[in-house]
């Protein structure tokens, strides 16, 4: 759901912002968005680690390679399956979203705002599938009939 409501106000937000004041501005309140979320989660979310616990271990190199993660997929059928699926998932999700703004521009000429209102419809359908579509669907779905569905739509 969060990320429905980011891509309903980011995306009219960010063509308001960038209609009247330019792409510059825009990428600077992007940085100070950023900036801010960064004091926020330093400041404000609670440290997790129980202080009282061991002494930290010296770190590891060989266990901090963010390759390692490619080894397990590999030797993992079921895993190696779930991140192709994934990534075919959100490579055509993304390039459909994508694509849909550059055919929208090109083919009606839409503006800053037409494009940031198409984005914005999107995340709204996306919170009702999420919300009110899967909530209703799973009373008469198994979990992986729904996953399936989901994956075709």
């Amino acid at each position: 759901v969060g990320m429905g409501v980011a891509m309903m106000i980011g995306p009219i937000s960010g063509g308001l912002i960038a209609s009247h004041y330019g792409n510059r501005v825009m990428f600077a309140f992007s940085v100070m968005i950023a900036l801010a979320n960064l004091v926020y989660t330093w400041a404000l979310l609670p440290e997790s680690l129980d202080r009282t616990a061991a002494a930290p271990q010296k770190l590891d190199w060989s266990a901090a390679n963010p390759f390692k993660c490619f080894q397990m997929l590999w030797k993992n059928p079921l895993l190696r399956r779930l991140a192709l699926v994934t990534l075919l998932y959100y490579t055509a999700l993304w390039g459909v979203v994508g694509n849909i703004l550059l055919y929208a521009v090109h083919r009606f000429n839409y503006s800053r705002i037409q494009s940031a209102i198409l984005l914005s419809l999107f995340g709204a359908v996306n919170i009702f599938v999420q919300v009110v579509v899967v909530r209703v669907l799973s009373r008469y779905m198994d979990n992986f009939r729904l996953l399936v569905l989901g994956l075709m739509g």
